[in-house]
């Protein structure tokens, strides 16, 4: 989210606006989980975590296409506004 405020040659930043997020990313999906293993019993979490990594892994799958159709759009708009 910051890093739109960031000039052009802020490489440097964005590569640690990266890291700081996937770390936050990191330790929230480590916090769940411990949550998760003390609060619900083990045949409803193994059923949750299976069913959340296959929408995780369908999602991975999907995104490939999402972005080139998101990529055509955006460049029509671009394209569009320019003429």
């Amino acid at each position: 989210m910051f890093v739109v405020f960031l000039d052009a040659g802020g490489d440097a930043a964005v590569t640690a606006f990266a890291i700081l997020g996937k770390g936050f990313i990191t330790v929230a999906y480590s916090s769940i989980y411990v949550v998760t293993t003390d609060t619900y019993p083990t045949c409803i979490r193994a059923a949750a975590l299976g069913l959340g990594t296959s929408v995780a892994r369908a999602g991975s799958m999907a995104s490939s296409f999402v972005g080139g159709i998101l990529v055509r759009i955006v460049a029509d708009v671009v394209r569009a506004h320019l003429h």
